[in-house]
């Protein structure tokens, strides 16, 4: 797969489907993070405590206790923590270059921070919604606010904010999970029974200059960074996510004179619904171009299907592969 321009490994430590998304267990991690290593690609983990969560889910299920808040209930903070704690102690002694995904807790940035400054080399990500929504709102959306891991207290997600204005969360993502509607339904009266996840990647970069450079909280070179200089750096994705000669002329246009409302039933996403409907977010998507063409005009997409063009990771041209 390296060899073929697979540009980075996504694992999990948690079993959401023993076949689509499997918990892989700790001699394989080591074995994949050593192979990974010598290819000089990423390895990044869905970091949550798979023993310790299931455990959780069956005694509060146990006593039907299946409210909506009870997703994060059985999901606490230790979950996520113990479980990235372990992929850090794994990355410092392999060498390989480790990246979490969708942290939710400001405890998990300290844990890595701590580990940085050991010389692991380690990144991180959070999604919007850790930023965006708390676990009130699970009371308030139900399964429509259920993601893996789960919304924290108002107080972790102010912490998160923090972090992510001091640098130490290197970029922000959607983790877009695109499931019908009736798929998060089921969980109205047992939180357990909904899938977990949202669609986020139309949402991301409107949802988050709204809530950065429109709140004030960053500057536009700021913005740019943890949404395209920062993954492209990590993820080693050549041409990408600098504004310079001989890079691919990819930009996406704001106008933040401009208001823009979320409406679900406007979602080019299978999934049509969000706990952000009807949100109205201060700045609008003008143009979106890639490689100098203008591909979305702020209302519509201009190109035909193709004109995508596929990105190999930095594998491809690596000594070890040939």
């Amino acid at each position: 797969m390296a060899q073929a321009g697979a540009m980075a490994f996504k694992m999990s430590t948690f079993e959401t489907d023993e076949y689509r998304f499997p918990k892989i267990p700790d001699s394989e991690i080591i074995k994949s993070m050593n192979i990974l290593r010598d290819v000089n690609l990423v390895v990044a983990f869905h970091s949550e405590n798979d023993e310790l969560i299931l455990d959780y889910i069956e005694e509060y299920q146990r006593k039907n206790k299946v409210y909506p808040r009870a997703h994060a209930e059985t999901r606490p903070p230790v979950t996520e923590t113990s479980s990235t704690l372990k992929l850090l102690e794994f990355a410092y002694w392999t060498k390989a270059k480790l990246h979490i995904v969708h942290v939710s807790h400001p405890r998990t940035i300290e844990l890595i921070d701590y580990f940085k400054s050991q010389g692991t080399n380690v990144t991180a990500e959070t999604c919007f919604p850790y930023l965006l929504l708390n676990t009130n709102h699970l009371d308030e959306f139900g399964p429509l606010a259920k993601i893996n891991p789960p919304l924290r207290e108002s107080k972790d997600v102010e912490q998160m904010w923090q972090y992510l204005e001091e640098g130490k969360i290197d970029f922000v993502s959607s983790d877009h999970a695109p499931w019908k509607k009736e798929q998060k339904d089921k969980g109205r009266e047992n939180i357990f029974l909904s899938q977990s996840g949202l669609p986020g990647v139309e949402l991301l970069a409107p949802i988050m200059y709204d809530g950065t450079v429109a709140a004030q909280k960053m500057t536009p070179i700021q913005f740019a960074k943890v949404m395209a200089r920062h993954p492209a750096e990590t993820f080693q994705i050549k041409n990408k996510g600098k504004i310079k000669a001989g890079y691919d002329a990819d930009f996406m246009i704001i106008d933040p004179h401009q208001t823009v409302k979320i409406d679900v039933k406007r979602f080019r996403s299978k999934s049509k619904f969000s706990p952000f409907n009807g949100r109205t977010l201060n700045g609008k998507i003008t143009h979106t171009i890639v490689r100098g063409k203008v591909v979305f005009d702020g209302e519509e997409i201009t190109v035909d299907p193709g004109y995508g063009q596929f990105v190999p990771g930095s594998a491809i041209e690596s000594n070890v592969m040939s």
